[in-house]
């Protein structure tokens, strides 16, 4: 059985899944603010997972990522 989906060729911060280039350098050069503030929360979030930051910056992080959350929810 031949599976016909197509399969992206990037996934962008463990979540986002994009299928060509075109669509990628789209969402790049169209990205609205609300999708800015998504974006930015889930980069912070997806390296926070990894440990990319130390015990302070998580901390300034989670601060950041709580507030951009609040801005987000009330738009």
């Amino acid at each position: 059985m031949e599976n016909n989906e197509k399969r992206p060729i990037g996934r962008l911060f463990g979540c986002i899944d994009y299928y060509d280039i075109e669509q990628l350098n789209s969402l790049i050069e169209n990205m609205s603010e609300p999708q800015l503030k998504f974006m930015c929360i889930k980069a912070l979030e997806y390296s926070f997972e990894r440990g990319v930051f130390s015990l302070q910056e998580t901390e300034i992080v989670s601060k950041c990522v709580r507030g951009l959350t609040n801005i987000t929810d009330e738009n």
